[in-house]
């Protein structure tokens, strides 16, 4: 799942260079169930843009309609951080904190704090692997989306490339324990 459209072509192809991983296609009861949460021009197709149409509260609900289908083992949350980036730009601005901005700022961070927040909670809740990646987890440490990951005890990776790397070593450990009737 993706909030901006380049990161979910870039993880598409680095899942297709690891022979064990497959982006699945997605299927019609899962396209009907998020259908409902996105604008009209998403793509209905994996990976899954959200078409720079999320509400307040889009993320955390096409996260959670994911991970409980029967279907899809792992999800890769791609570009969180983009409000809290927006929110520390308009910080630096001139016009900060008056004229409501200062309200705005903390509405873009507390969002981004609350959508990792949602990928930990989601992942806890179904036993399925969210992993997060954004730039930010590099360029802005600070940044709401990655701090908050972090603090959930997980990793917010600096890549798509990282992410789906992570996830296959992921996959093939799980392999090995199943193997060794350990998992």
């Amino acid at each position: 799942m993706t909030t901006a459209g380049g990161w979910g072509v870039i993880a598409a192809d680095a899942i297709t260079r690891d022979r064990h991983l497959v982006l699945m296609p997605l299927p019609p009861d899962l396209v009907e169930i998020i259908d409902a949460f996105l604008p009209p021009r998403w793509s209905r197709a994996n990976p899954v843009d959200l078409a720079g149409g999320e509400t307040r509260d889009t993320i955390p609900d096409v996260l959670a309609r994911l991970a409980s289908h029967r279907d899809v083992h792992s999800i890769l949350y791609l570009g969180l951080g983009i409000q809290a980036n927006q929110a520390r730009l308009m910080r630096a601005g001139r016009f900060f904190p008056d004229h409501g901005i200062g309200r705005v700022v903390d509405y873009h961070e507390r969002q981004d704090a609350r959508f990792a927040q949602a990928a930990h909670d989601v992942s806890a809740a179904t036993g399925k692997p969210i992993l997060t990646a954004t730039e930010l987890a590099v360029a802005d440490p600070t940044n709401a989306g990655p701090r908050t990951v972090r603090a959930t005890g997980r990793v917010c990776y600096g890549s798509a490339d990282r992410a789906v790397t992570a996830l296959g070593h992921l996959y093939r450990y799980s392999e090995y324990l199943r193997r060794r009737g350990l998992a």
